[in-house]
């Protein structure tokens, strides 16, 4: 079996990511339109798309898709060090996760904050909104135990 370390990033993600803690979300809210914008672009420093993105994993994981050995969830992206589960491929795995976690926040979003919603308008004919990057970092690495 492989194990695969594997990044998946929000679209248009910085290289550099500045963590954004709960309590000063008011204070980020209050803020002018491009400021805030470019502050919740880092949108996994928000708990519950943080959830999100943990309770797709613990469902992949009941579904057994995955097995889960570590993971990191940074402010605009994730890092998971995984294995996908036969008979699953990673491509279908990754796409249900990606497509899932995209859904949410969307639906989030349409709800609570529509300007942060058009920040993640998508240029593509095949999709309105674009959260993750089309190419994710994956290096695969052999079990060692």
């Amino acid at each position: 079996a492989t194990t695969e370390i594997y990044t998946l990033s929000l679209h248009d993600a910085l290289p550099i990511s500045v963590y954004t803690p709960q309590e000063e979300m008011k204070q980020i809210i209050l803020q002018d339109s491009e400021t805030r914008i470019n502050t919740l672009r880092h949108i996994f420093g928000i708990d519950k798309y943080k959830k999100i993105i943990i309770d797709s994993l613990k469902h992949l994981i009941n579904k057994n898709k995955i097995s889960l050995y570590a993971f990191v969830i940074m402010p605009n992206h994730l890092h998971l060090l995984w294995n996908i589960c036969e008979p699953f491929l990673l491509k279908d795995v990754q796409r249900d996760f990606l497509k899932y976690t995209s859904q949410m926040i969307k639906y989030d979003l349409l709800e609570n904050d529509l300007e942060i919603l058009r920040s993640f308008k998508s240029k593509r004919r095949d999709r309105e909104y674009q959260f993750w990057q089309d190419k994710s970092y994956q290096n695969r690495i052999p079990l060692l135990f």
